[in-house]
């Protein structure tokens, strides 16, 4: 199930639903996922208006670090549907950092499973090496997430 309202803290974005879980993916004022909870409980995700360290986020190093790390990130994003439980989310072009983010987020059809793909474009004409995760931001009485199944498929 999909559906587009009821936003968090007044955020733009989209929800994926299923019985068991729901995600809010946050497309602006930037790209995020604000929200992944079991059905009845809480996200552990820190959320803010205030600042643009909350939710989870793609972020990157270079060899020589300069200061366009945070850029992408903080670009709104479009998005489109790609069957009933999978969105594409494709972020405004960072210009001085010359990377665009493009996400594939996909909820379980019944499972408390969301699968979270990060992608970085390079939109210089000269190769670039990168180092890519996934920051996620947790209140201090947050909790820790394995990257790894619990069972296999």
């Amino acid at each position: 199930m999909r559906q587009t309202a009821d936003e968090p803290l007044g955020l733009e974005g989209v929800w994926l639903k299923n019985r068991a879980a729901e995600a809010f993916v946050c497309t602006k004022p930037f790209l995020r996922l604000a929200i992944f909870r079991q059905r009845g409980s809480q996200s552990p995700f820190r959320l803010s208006q205030t600042d643009p360290f909350w939710g989870m986020r793609t972020w990157f190093l270079e060899p020589t670090q300069i200061d366009k790390s945070p850029l992408p990130a903080l670009q709104p994003a479009e998005f489109r549907w790609r069957g009933s439980q999978t969105l594409r989310l494709t972020a405004a072009p960072a210009p001085k950092a010359q990377l665009q983010l493009i996400w594939e987020v996909t909820l379980d059809p019944k499972q408390p499973i969301l699968k979270v793909r990060h992608g970085i474009k390079n939109l210089a004409r000269k190769p670039r090496r990168l180092a890519a995760w996934a920051i996620l931001v947790f209140p201090h009485q947050g909790v820790g997430l394995a990257p790894w199944p619990t069972h296999p498929k």
